[in-house]
């Protein structure tokens, strides 16, 4: 259960809600040594090293909001909707 951030009606319970994106901005990584340390295999045997993370270019959210279904399907067709990116993902559930 939850309340719609656009309408503000509050959802029926174990109803899914989903997360729209309001607004990103485009972001840039630096190059990082010995960032990541994991095992890999070298020559017939396990070593524990440390690798390089190559940065590079993204995208980040810098607002989402909650939204019913039905306001949901009212952003995505909306012309304010079309350059948009919709999650359409059950926010109930934990992810890794």
């Amino acid at each position: 259960m939850y309340k719609c951030q656009i309408c503000g009606s509050n959802s029926e319970p174990n109803t899914p809600a989903h997360k729209i994106i309001i607004a990103a901005r485009k972001a840039t990584y630096p190059f990082r040594a010995r960032a990541n340390a994991c095992w890999k295999w070298i020559k017939e045997r396990r070593k524990f090293v440390h690798t390089d993370d190559r940065g590079g270019q993204g995208v980040e959210r810098v607002r989402e909001v909650l939204a019913c279904a039905a306001c949901a399907m009212k952003f995505a067709n909306s012309a304010n909707g079309d350059n948009a990116k919709t999650d359409f993902r059950n926010d109930g559930k934990r992810r890794r």
